[in-house]
């Protein structure tokens, strides 16, 4: 493939390096960067999901009126087991009750949440769309009332959890994502939350946190592990046909979505993609299987061996126009804003939904005007993807996630050059001077 995209993520061969991608895992790369900018997928950050907006405002509203970190610890676990909007409501209220009282989550707390949920519709008082829908809500909160053993895990759940919010720099040094999830599964381990739900937990306490303190909590290798293989098939599966094996590559990908909204968006609306890390990388590859099985399911296609042809089906009918992407993208916004049951357990927001809504339309194929033909001819299309090798001896680095530069150079071609341009300074200086 050839073009704009030479030596960036969309290019299956970087020059000079062993880095070599298939061309199906740039297909997939090209429909995940088309579907996130056309709209089919409106969660590519944690930030955007309407539950996790409910979990961020609950928490800053908590965070203003106490420092009792076990508190805040508590109340994140149920916030995130609840999943619903409304019921993440009751959740909050009773929480600053007990900020307000000066103490933390007990048994009869516990009991009296489970009774107000109760009250509530299934789909008001849980998730109900997704893995987790068996494990959240009242049937979750009778579980962990059923045990002291799962009280006491709880309270200890919670003083780990509560750490991710405390901004100090011991705190910083003493509870990172890896530690957080360790303790989740070992000896804070919670009935029902196992090796999908911890990484889930763990990742919104990390964005919230970001949101009341504006700090990040460190991120390694093993915690991209974890997150990568939070689900065997909605996860790990596409990561593998996206070719994003290691915490590198991952930064990469995330470097590539951060650069395409700054070119595409207006400054104002990719502000919002400045909040973009690495956990929110998971919920796009979970977004984009929702894709796919939504496609799968309207064309007939049984088992995993259909991605492809899904894949290709979709790019034919996705845009390759700017303005025509942003137009799509902001009709399937606005038919998810006015829908009805925003924020319950259903997760109307969600992909698959959104994908259904689209597929309804009976979209037809663009030909020379789609997606698939941006990719067939092997040219840049409507993405300016930074480059993922040094400009000067094409090697692969570490980037960070933010940086704004499409082309850049590795550390020591920076300092080579540096040397080389105040050589050439010193030097007009002296002949200036003779």
């Amino acid at each position: 493939m050839v073009g704009s995209w030479r030596e960036t993520w969309l290019a299956p061969v970087v020059a000079g390096t062993r880095h070599t991608v298939s061309r199906a895992a740039v297909r997939y790369r090209l429909l995940l960067l088309s579907c996130i900018f056309c709209g089919l997928i409106q969660k590519p950050l944690i930030a955007f999901a309407w539950d996790m907006q409910a979990f961020e405002d609950a928490l800053y509203a908590l965070q203003r009126k106490t420092a009792n970190l076990a508190l805040m610890g508590g109340t994140a676990i149920l916030l995130r087991q609840v999943f619903a909007s409304r019921a993440q409501t009751q959740v909050k209220t009773m929480a600053l009750a007990l900020a307000a009282a000066g103490t933390t989550w007990k048994r009869r707390n516990l009991q009296s949440l489970l009774t107000s949920l109760s009250k509530l519709s299934p789909r008001d008082s849980g998730k109900r769309r997704g893995r987790m829908s068996q494990f959240t809500g009242p049937p979750w909160l009778r579980r962990l009332l059923l045990s002291p053993k799962h009280l006491k895990a709880f309270s200890r759940g919670s003083e780990m959890v509560g750490a991710m919010f405390d901004a100090s720099a011991d705190a910083e040094e003493a509870s990172t994502f890896d530690s957080v999830c360790g303790a989740l599964l070992s000896h804070c381990k919670l009935p029902l939350v196992g090796r999908y739900s911890t990484p889930h937990l763990a990742r919104a306490c990390y964005v919230a946190r970001q949101g009341i303190s504006g700090t990040w909590l460190k991120l390694t290798e093993e915690s991209w592990q974890s997150l990568r293989g939070m689900h065997a098939d909605r996860t790990a599966a596409i990561f593998d046909v996206l070719q994003v094996h290691t915490y590198a590559e991952a930064t990469w990908m995330l470097a590539t979505l951060t650069h395409v909204a700054r070119d595409l968006y207006s400054s104002r609306t990719a502000a919002h993609f400045g909040r973009a890390s690495a956990v929110d990388l998971p919920c796009q590859a979970c977004e984009l299987a929702g894709v796919l099985g939504a496609v799968k399911k309207h064309l007939g296609i049984c088992g995993d061996g259909g991605n492809g042809r899904a894949a290709e089906w979709i790019l034919c009918r996705l845009p390759s126009k700017p303005n025509d992407m942003l137009a799509m993208a902001t009709s399937l916004k606005t038919n998810r804003a006015k829908v009805e049951g925003r924020g319950n357990g259903l997760d109307l927001q969600c992909a698959s939904v959104v994908t259904a809504t689209w597929l309804a339309s009976s979209p037809a194929d663009l030909h020379g005007k789609s997606m698939m033909s941006v990719f067939t001819r092997g040219s840049g299309g409507p993405f300016n993807v930074p480059a993922v090798g040094c400009a000067i001896c094409k090697q692969m680095f570490a980037l960070s996630p933010n940086a704004r530069l499409s082309s850049i150079l590795c550390e020591s071609c920076r300092r080579a050059h540096r040397r080389k341009w105040d050589r050439n300074r010193q030097a007009d200086r002296r002949a200036s001077n003779a």
